[in-house]
């Protein structure tokens, strides 16, 4: 019976020896176990964190790439509008030159033409030559003006030609211009959701690249296709057409009123 208690005694020591010794040790190799597997997400969800903070800056760099090109767009708009103004001022400024040169020859070809009929009337000494000089005055001097308003309505129906030409070509290059704008715009909002979404930068990159390239190739095609030299010759031939016609037109007014004017001073 000693016995039997003398084991269960020893029995319950190497129990609590065992509790004391080794259950401690396998407590704190669980507690070990989970703070580095904590340590380990932290360092992921950390590493992540700088993957989507790296993703972000060059996403970002996309706004540069898009305030570069607006820039840009806006610089060439700019320097459309300039050319278009210096092209219309050196227009008007040519037209004025001209209607003020046109103006000063008419003087002096009424003033020459006025000299002339003053000579006619000192050599006519019938009365049926002075009928004859007078007729010839009122003839030419009505042909004359009938020529400069055919010629003078010629010539404003050709501004007005020309100034369709103008408006029918500036609104086809601001159309132009406004397509590559908003082409290249959908490019950049296009390449900025890619690349958020997750895709690789450098290949976002390229495809915005290859998209820009592609808005401009079909911008230069438009402007090729936008020419108004045909436009431009048609109008011209139009005026000189009119023109031509206001000189025969002019021309068979004045012959009869020369041949009544000869024959009254018998040449």
């Amino acid at each position: 019976m000693r016995t039997l208690k003398s084991f269960a005694q020893r029995y319950l020591l190497y129990i609590c020896v065992f509790s004391v010794t080794f259950v401690p040790i396998n407590v704190l190799a669980i507690e070990g176990s989970s703070t580095e597997a904590v340590e380990k997400k932290k360092q992921s969800l950390a590493q992540t964190e700088v993957r989507k903070r790296a993703t972000k800056e060059k996403c970002q760099s996309l706004d540069k790439i898009s305030a570069r090109i607006t820039e840009q767009l806006s610089q060439r708009t700019s320097k459309v509008e300039e050319k278009r103004a210096e092209i219309t001022a050196k227009f008007n400024s040519r037209q004025d030159e001209r209607e003020a040169e046109l103006a000063k020859k008419r003087a002096e070809w009424d003033e020459k033409r006025k000299e002339n009929f003053d000579k006619l009337r000192a050599r006519a000494e019938t009365d049926a030559q002075k009928e004859a000089v007078e007729a010839y005055v009122i003839a030419m001097t009505d042909a004359i003006k009938e020529r400069r308003d055919a010629n003078d309505a010629a010539f404003k129906t050709f501004q007005t030609d020309l100034g369709a030409i103008k408006s029918t070509f500036s609104q086809s290059v601001q159309k132009n211009m406004t397509a590559t704008s908003g082409a290249i715009s959908q490019a950049v909002t296009n390449a900025k959701s890619a690349c958020e979404s997750g895709q690789d930068v450098s290949t976002v990159l390229q495809d915005l690249k290859n998209a820009i390239s592609t808005a401009r190739d079909q911008a230069k095609s438009n402007r090729e296709g936008i020419s108004k030299s045909e436009l431009f010759k048609s109008v011209v031939q139009k005026r000189n057409d009119a023109i031509k016609a206001n000189s025969e037109a002019f021309k068979l007014a004045t012959e009869e009123a020369r041949s009544q004017l000869k024959a009254a001073f018998n040449l």
